[in-house]
C-alpha cells in the first residue's frame, strides 16, 4: 500500500512539474517600450502592455493639453491590449509627458512621450522670371 501511495505522489509531483508555470492565474506585466519620440506632427502612438491584471494608467500634469488616450478603460487595462494616444500637433518648444502604468499588484512602469519642437515654417515667395520688380 505504501509503495502505491509513493507512486501516486511521485506522478503527481511529475505531472505538477510538467505544467506551464505562466497560465492565466500567474500575474503577468510587462511593457517593452518605455521611451517613445515622435516628431512634431499631430499622431498615434500604441504603447504595448501585455498584462493579465488591471493596470491603472495616469498622465502627468498638464500632458492632458495634448496627449489624449484614445480609449478609456474604465481607467484599467484589462488583458492583452495595448494603450492608443493622439499626440496633437506641436507649435512650440519640445514637450515631454510621462504614463503611469500600475498594475493591480507589483511595480509600475513609467513611459515618456517626448515630442519635438514645431518645424520652421518654411514658406516661398512666387518669383516672376523676366519682371524687374523682383530683381
Amino acid at each position: 500500500m505504501k509503495k502505491n501511495l509513493l507512486f501516486i505522489a511521485a506522478a503527481l509531483l511529475g505531472f505538477a512539474a510538467c505544467q506551464d508555470p505562466q497560465d492565466d492565474s500567474t500575474p503577468k506585466f510587462e511593457v517593452p517600450e518605455t521611451a517613445y519620440n515622435v516628431d512634431d506632427a499631430a499622431q498615434s502612438i500604441k504603447v504595448t502592455v501585455n498584462t493579465n491584471v488591471a493596470c491603472r494608467v495616469a498622465l502627468s500634469t498638464g500632458a492632458d493639453a495634448w496627449l489624449h488616450q484614445q480609449t478609456k478603460y474604465s481607467d484599467d487595462i484589462i488583458k492583452e491590449q495595448g494603450i492608443s494616444f493622439n499626440v496633437d500637433k506641436n507649435e512650440g518648444a519640445e514637450r515631454t509627458a510621462t504614463i503611469d502604468i500600475t498594475p493591480a499588484s507589483g511595480s509600475k512602469v513609467t513611459v515618456t512621450v517626448k515630442q519635438a519642437a514645431a518645424s520652421l515654417i518654411k514658406t516661398s515667395l512666387p518669383l516672376n522670371v523676366g519682371d524687374k520688380k523682383n530683381v
